[in-house]
């Protein structure tokens, strides 16, 4: 069997990273393919550090990613008072400064799950890119973003699949590609890039709701000392994107190679053709009903 054709995801890349976030996000999106030369990017931006620092990145080195235009778009869930409003008002003043096109969406009926925020959020950057005309939408997921939704896809029960995580780009959800051009680098690096350039952002209070499960595994993961968590996230990276590349293989192992294929328990066989199907991402609901 040949092993080098059909693998969606090219060799792990991680021998020699770049220290400078931005370098690391070239060197990553260049290697995962996220943006095509003349791309007109949407940037999803709630006026945190994260998508502030995206949408400075992706601007003001455009040509680095090899993209012609950058758009923004904001989605106020109505769900924090006048913090809301002091967000939107925060990200459209952003925009003028930089010169950059914007839309601002509100929600339409009160969104009481992040479920529901994430569907309507998402709709609104798919309607929004339509109206640009953008060929892109990029979020800014961090690293440890990726690291807080492995431990809560293992609390759901993912096993092994749980690193499958937050896809690096996702075709699925807009009708154009969702890329993540920032998902290797860590909150740490963007705050200290931020600060050293003196880009202002706000900070969203529901980060700090502990009826939220991503806010509770957080705040677990700030009492680790710096040095430990610098650790985890690198040791975890490696095995976030060599599970990628293992689970590519073992799909093309199942389908062409039919006595290896019945080995296979059915669970795992199901996990593998589940990854294949959603791009890397798993939906453990739609797993367990097969079972």
């Amino acid at each position: 069997m040949d092993n080098s054709k059909g693998s969606k995801f090219p060799k792990v890349f991680f021998e020699s990273l770049p220290q400078d976030p931005v370098a690391l996000a070239v060197k990553f999106s260049k290697k995962f393919s996220l943006f095509d030369r003349g791309d007109k990017v949407l940037v999803a931006v709630s006026g945190g550090k994260d998508s502030t620092f995206l949408l400075y990145m992706l601007s003001n080195f455009r040509s680095k990613f090899g993209i012609k235009e950058v758009v923004c778009g904001h989605f106020n869930h109505l769900t924090r008072g006048e913090e809301s409003f002091r967000d939107e008002n925060f990200v459209a003043e952003l925009c003028k400064s930089m010169g950059i096109k914007y839309k601002i969406g509100r929600a339409q009926r009160v969104l009481k799950t992040e479920s529901e925020m994430r569907k309507e959020r998402y709709n609104f950057l798919d309607l929004t890119a339509r109206e640009f005309g953008a060929t892109k939408i990029a979020t800014a997921h961090t690293l440890d973003d990726q690291i807080e939704t492995f431990i809560i896809n293992l609390i759901r029960g993912g096993g092994f699949f749980s690193a499958s995580g937050i896809s690096i780009k996702n075709t699925d959800i807009c009708s154009v590609a969702v890329v993540r051009p920032i998902l290797v680098i860590r909150r740490s690096k963007i705050l200290s890039f931020l600060r050293e350039r003196q880009i202002p952002f706000i900070e969203d209070s529901s980060n700090y709701d502990l009826s939220y499960l991503r806010n509770q595994i957080r705040a677990f993961l700030n009492l680790l000392p710096d040095e430990i968590y610098s650790n985890l996230l690198s040791g975890f990276m490696k095995f976030w994107l060599s599970s990628i590349e293992i689970v590519d293989f073992l799909a093309q192992v199942i389908k062409e190679e039919k006595a290896i294929s019945e080995k296979i328990s059915p669970l795992i066989k199901k996990q593998i053709e589940l990854f294949e199907e959603k791009n890397g991402k798993i939906n453990f609901e739609e797993l367990k009903r097969a079972f």
